[in-house]
């Protein structure tokens, strides 16, 4: 973005405007937050990266349009460089999909699993009864509207485990 930027110091104002008016002093001293897996806060640099595309060049990469081109430039640059650093330098930046969540890409991830075998006649899936509702309530969803589908419900025991022995006791002979 730094090439492509002549703004510069317009995005290094907006950062120290936005680490300013988040202080120390907003929270609670005694307060510790866990929720990591919700939400974190943004890496200044990664904010320094973001900051041109929320302000400047804000324009749908998808778009054919003045405002489309910086972004989609910009997002072919982020897909080259997630292939080069997973070692697959080779693929088409195509090949690499972002969601707008962590839900949007559990539902993906098991629509594509669903879809990965065509041939086969009857899917099974193996989660546990303590699943993620963002897993949970898509795996709900498909069981009612794909009558070919079945989940099976691994239970956990008191101590939060999932024992190996009752995984291994859902997976069915015909399941691929």
């Amino acid at each position: 973005w730094k090439r492509r930027t002549s703004k510069c110091c317009l995005v290094e104002d907006l950062q120290s405007l936005l680490l300013k008016t988040t202080s120390k002093e907003d929270t609670e001293d005694d307060c510790i937050y866990l929720d990591y897996n919700g939400t974190t806060p943004v890496n200044p640099i990664v904010l320094a990266a973001m900051l041109p595309f929320l302000t400047i060049h804000f324009g749908n990469p998808s778009s054919s349009h003045f405002y489309g081109h910086e972004p989609k430039l910009a997002l072919n640059e982020a897909r080259a460089s997630l292939l080069e650093l997973i070692g697959c330098p080779e693929e088409p930046p195509s090949s690499i999909w972002f969601t707008g969540c962590g839900t949007e890409s559990d539902n993906l991830a098991i629509q594509l699993a669903l879809q990965s075998n065509p041939t086969q006649q009857k899917k099974h899936i193996v989660t546990t009864n303590v699943e993620h509702p963002a897993i949970a309530e898509c795996l709900k969803h498909l069981e009612e509207t794909i009558p070919e589908l079945e989940v099976t419900y691994v239970p956990v025991e008191k101590d939060g485990r999932v024992l190996a022995e009752n995984v291994i006791n859902a997976i069915r002979d015909d399941d691929e």
